[in-house]
């Protein structure tokens, strides 16, 4: 099928404004665990901060799910620092996932 007659086609069905939906990165979903955690034991952001050796505004940084610049060896500091461990895992998709 020619890209013309696929973008009649999504026309035709109205899905030209249908949403993408992406899902959140990994780095995204462990940083909301982490400041899901940091709730349910009562801390503070300083608090946090301090056990890890660092700033609160670094803390910030590394619960900011856009930035880039955040790695897994901080997302695992920040775990550690509240008595907890990242567990990655890699498996099959569900069937009709993409």
């Amino acid at each position: 099928m020619s890209r013309m007659r696929i973008k009649q086609a999504i026309q035709a069905r109205g899905l030209e404004r249908a949403a993408v939906v992406t899902p959140p990165s990994p780095k995204r979903l462990i940083a909301q665990q982490i400041e899901k955690a940091i709730a349910q034991q009562g801390l503070t952001r300083a608090e946090v901060a301090a056990r890890m050796k660092t700033s609160r505004a670094a803390l910030a940084r590394l619960l900011d799910g856009d930035n880039p610049a955040v790695t897994l060896q901080t997302l695992e500091a920040a775990a550690s620092a509240l008595g907890l461990e990242v567990i990655i895992t890699i498996r099959p998709k569900a069937k009709g996932g993409i």
